[in-house]
């Protein structure tokens, strides 16, 4: 069986499957070979990109959205998504004044230009009492390739798109206050962003580029057959 992070490995060995017959493939993305933008250069906004339903935390980004606003009223949120939440969202972020862009779908190339403008993505995937959790976290991966760095809870596989360097932008507690702490401590680092861009983008590009990833897997199923 094949996993595709060492998260739901975990969750298979949990679920009695043998650990002999279980292997851990990462899913590839395509590698940016743009240069990231430099910190002076962003746009002063926090992104969310992913769908707008429960497990995916978003409301948790515009509490603490709200919050960072109330001291640094230039940052701006972007949000990239639909959802069945979208219209409750919305209203939330109208109700506590939260300068916020809800922007619904976009295509790929898109995205990714919005993640390479953007000073920060926030990614607050939440566990559902469903047992439904983030596997991987791949808007994470996408970002840094394209050059900017990632604040998530620390759930799921998520810490495994985040260099060891840099667990510092996973959050601990799954409370807005907290994210929004370990938010602004990554956008107002104008001295540390760029290592935090190099290193993040390094990471990703070295274990996750899809062209190895696609490689490994189809040695995995040659093996197999």
């Amino acid at each position: 069986m094949v996993a595709v992070s060492k998260f739901i490995e975990k969750q298979l060995l949990l679920n009695g499957c043998p650990k002999d017959k279980i292997v851990v493939s990462y899913i590839g993305i395509p590698i940016s070979s743009q240069e990231p933008i430099e910190y002076s250069d962003k746009d002063t906004t926090i992104l969310f990109v992913g769908r707008l339903e429960p497990v995916k935390g978003c409301e948790y980004l515009i509490r603490a959205a709200a919050d960072i606003q109330r001291n640094y009223p230039s940052i701006m949120l972007k949000v990239i998504g639909n959802g069945s939440q979208r219209e409750m969202l919305e209203k939330l972020a109208e109700d506590l004044n939260c300068q916020c862009m809800f922007i619904g779908e976009l295509d790929n190339i898109s995205v990714r230009d919005e993640m390479r403008r953007a000073l920060v993505l926030c990614s607050p995937s939440v566990p559902l009492e469903n047992g439904e959790c983030e596997a991987l976290g791949m808007v994470c991966l996408e970002s840094q390739t394209m050059g900017t760095p990632v604040v998530a809870f620390d759930v799921g596989g998520i810490p495994e798109t985040i260099p060891p360097s840099l667990n510092s932008q996973l959050v601990k507690d799954i409370d807005y206050k907290s994210l929004g702490d370990v938010i602004l401590s990554v956008i107002t680092d104008s001295d540390g962003y760029s290592i935090r861009v190099k290193e993040g983008k390094k990471f990703v590009d070295e274990k996750f580029d899809i062209k190895v990833c696609n490689e490994e897997r189809n040695t995995i199923y040659g093996s197999i057959l």
